[in-house]
């Protein structure tokens, strides 16, 4: 297999994300180079959990922090993310009644 794995790094505290890499393919990831943390957005955007998500040469995805299913909301749209382990990724309202599956708007 040729390549190496990449990382996404979604942080709550800040609304950002940052790509990192593992050029030595051993586990450990730094950012790439000439890139800082990406605000999400402007104000009014919130994440429900930190997350990390690995994508490896072969397409595989693994989430090394929280879980594979999260949700954003931005100016009172909130919406579920769910990303499986082949980066298929599903985006689905979440009711203002209650939650899709066990998640709530952060």
């Amino acid at each position: 297999m040729e390549g190496y794995p990449f990382q996404v790094v979604f942080t709550t505290s800040d609304n950002s994300y940052q790509i990192q890499s593992s050029p030595a393919n051993n586990g450990t990831f730094t950012n790439v180079p000439n890139s800082g943390a990406v605000p999400i957005s402007g104000s009014g955007a919130a994440l429900s959990a930190d997350t990390t998500l690995r994508f490896k040469s072969n397409g595989f995805v693994t989430a090394a922090v929280g879980g594979y299913t999260y949700s954003i909301t931005y100016n009172g749209l909130c919406q579920k993310v769910t990303v499986t382990n082949y980066a298929n990724i599903t985006i689905q309202p979440i009711v203002a009644n209650g939650t899709t599956g066990a998640l709530a708007c952060p």
